[in-house]
C-alpha cells in the first residue's frame, strides 16, 4: 500500500483524505536473489498480495542494474548476502 499523500498536511481536505483520481497501481518490485529456491519462495509471497507486481527476478548485480537500466522500479529487493 503506498502512502496517503495527504497525510500530515495540516490544509488537506479529509473528506477526500485517501481517496484519489487514479489508481497509482501496484508497487513494481525487481527481486535479486541468486538462490532459484530462495527468488520462487520470495516472489511467491509477493505475488500474493494486489499492492505488489515482480517485474523481474535475477540473480545477480549485472542483470539488476540492467533490468533496472531498461524500467526502473519502485523498488529493488536485494539479498544482502550477493556474491558478487
Amino acid at each position: 500500500m503506498r502512502p496517503d499523500p495527504t497525510w500530515g498536511d495540516e490544509d488537506a481536505d479529509l473528506t477526500t483524505a485517501g481517496e484519489h483520481e487514479t489508481d497509482p497501481g501496484p508497487i513494481r518490485l525487481v527481486l535479486v536473489e541468486p538462490s532459484s529456491i530462495h527468488g520462487a519462495a520470495v516472489r511467491e509471497l509477493l505475488d500474493r498480495e494486489d499492492d505488489f507486481e515482480v517485474v523481474a527476478e535475477v540473480r545477480t548485480t549485472d542483470e539488476a542494474v540492467g533490468v533496472t537500466m531498461q524500467e526502473p522500479p519502485d523498488v529493488l529487493v536485494v539479498d544482502v548476502d550477493l556474491p558478487d
